[in-house]
């Protein structure tokens, strides 16, 4: 089993469930119909339904009541481009060339 498998565990009977057996996606992450955002790209409002964070559940094992709540959090790293070399364009362009003044009305 996968050590890093997040598990909710029942305090009474050490039951334990995966999170989801007991939250369904679109209530815990949401379910946003609009989202209406400000010319920095950051989120002024949206329409829909929120996240809930928070569900009653009755242990299937011992029968107790739980309330559990939900502590999501996000790590954002920078993936290095692929690209990340400096691209340079050169031109090669052919010497000047020298003319000699000559009068047209000589």
């Amino acid at each position: 089993m996968n050590k890093d498998l997040i598990l909710i565990t029942c305090p009474v009977c050490g039951q334990q469930y995966l999170p989801s057996e007991i939250f369904f996606p679109d209530d815990l992450l949401g379910k946003p119909t609009e989202i209406v955002k400000d010319d920095s790209g950051r989120v002024e409002f949206f329409l829909g339904d929120e996240p809930n964070l928070t569900e009653d559940y009755v242990c299937d094992n011992c029968g107790s009541r739980l309330k559990i709540n939900a502590n999501i959090s996000y790590k954002v790293d920078l993936v290095p481009n692929e690209f990340e070399e400096e691209y340079v364009t050169t031109f090669k362009r052919p010497k000047k060339l020298k003319l000699e003044e000559s009068s047209l009305f000589d």
